[in-house]
């Protein structure tokens, strides 16, 4: 993924299809991270065995993730995004 520079102008053409894009990838990482959540409360509900080593570090890629995606959508953010 490029980053633009700071004090680099907007593409205005170009900026809606990026929030787009931007809020798409966000929501399919949310979608993996509930999924890796409800996974482990599944194993935890049926005290099966955990790798809390594993699983830590795949929480931990997707809320690195996740924090990262966050940063490339704009100030304002649509109203779509978060309704079920």
């Amino acid at each position: 993924m490029q980053h633009r520079q700071r004090n680099t102008p907007i593409d205005i053409q170009n900026a809606g299809e990026d929030a787009q894009r931007s809020e798409a990838a966000l929501a399919r990482c949310l979608d993996r991270l509930e999924y890796l959540l409800d996974q482990e409360t599944g194993l935890l509900r049926a005290c099966s065995a955990i790798d809390f080593m594993n699983l830590n570090q795949k929480k931990a890629l997707l809320l690195l993730e996740f924090m990262r995606l966050s940063r490339t959508l704009p100030k304002h953010v649509s109203p779509g995004v978060g309704a079920s």
